[in-house]
């Protein structure tokens, strides 16, 4: 199978999926990103992996941070940069945006565990907004909406939490 069917293929799985969702009362993709990501994403790889298309996996925003054992809320701390350059090498923030910048995003937006959760098959990562799959996280509607809104708030800095074994 090409790779631009193949691609179709997963699209139109993502847009099935999605579908079954908006039948049962979510109002919007959004609405399923914002509320019912983890088990949309958990349905999406059981389906892909149910119907051939090898492997795929959950991903969720706590792969990313860094966090305090010692902090029941874990919420808001750094972006993992040796993490996230092991699992995307060569990962760059959007558009100018450094990787202080993401922490500072991460602090503003109080990313933690449950934040979001999407697909990763194949290179490219899907959610219920983004059915064709994209080349980087960030660059899923959910993510942009994030970025977009700090912006939109003067980039704010705060304090970037923490954690009892983390040293900048």
């Amino acid at each position: 199978m090409s790779k631009s069917a193949h691609s179709s293929k997963v699209c139109k799985l993502v847009l099935g999926l999605r579908d079954e969702y908006l039948e049962q009362g979510a109002a919007s993709a959004r609405e399923i990103n914002e509320g019912q990501c983890e088990d949309f994403a958990c349905e999406l790889v059981t389906l892909l992996q149910a119907n051939g298309f090898g492997t795929a996996e959950d991903i969720g925003v706590s792969e990313f941070l860094q966090f305090d054992p010692n902090d029941d809320n874990n919420y808001g701390y750094p972006f993992d940069r040796d993490n996230l350059e092991k699992r995307f090498p060569g990962f760059t923030p959007p558009g100018d945006l450094s990787l202080d910048d993401l922490d500072h995003l991460s602090f503003n937006r109080s990313f933690s565990p449950g934040t979001h959760v999407w697909v990763l098959h194949e290179g490219k990562h899907y959610d219920a907004e983004a059915p064709e799959g994209v080349e980087s996280f960030m660059e899923l509607p959910f993510f942009q909406r994030c970025v977009r809104h700090w912006i939109e708030e003067g980039r704010p800095e705060r304090p970037v939490r923490q954690t009892s074994t983390f040293s900048p």
